[in-house]
């Protein structure tokens, strides 16, 4: 794993959580991980909590684009806590509506237990 990326459980999501700069140089690699993450749990919901994300260049944002077009048929990305300059950025690049983002970690889960039930 990698230290800028961990991940745990949460019912049938997988919380991913990005620590420090989500930057070119591992954006390759945290893509892959996510994927494989998803494929062992099973599970067809991401969460990505960006609340400790410093930093995020155009690379980083592209992983996020691509995962969505990719995948978005078989997987529910959804975004929380972003951090200030990490939402400056979405903002700057115009993907604040493209992407599904929620301010609380805890509003998302609430939301995902009540559409099982």
């Amino acid at each position: 794993m990698n230290e800028n990326l961990t991940w745990e459980k949460k019912d049938k999501a997988v919380v991913f959580r990005f620590h420090g700069s989500i930057e070119s140089d591992i954006t390759s690699m945290l893509r892959r991980q996510i994927i494989q993450i998803l494929k062992e749990e099973k599970s067809d919901t991401a969460v990505f909590h960006l609340g400790d994300a410093t930093y995020i260049d155009s690379m980083g944002i592209g992983m996020f684009v691509h995962l969505h077009v990719q995948h978005h048929e078989k997987i529910q990305f959804l975004f929380c806590e972003m951090s200030t300059g990490i939402s400056k950025a979405f903002g700057s690049v115009k993907l604040i509506s493209f992407f599904d983002i929620r301010d609380s970690l805890d509003e998302v889960l609430e939301e995902l237990r009540r559409a099982e039930a």
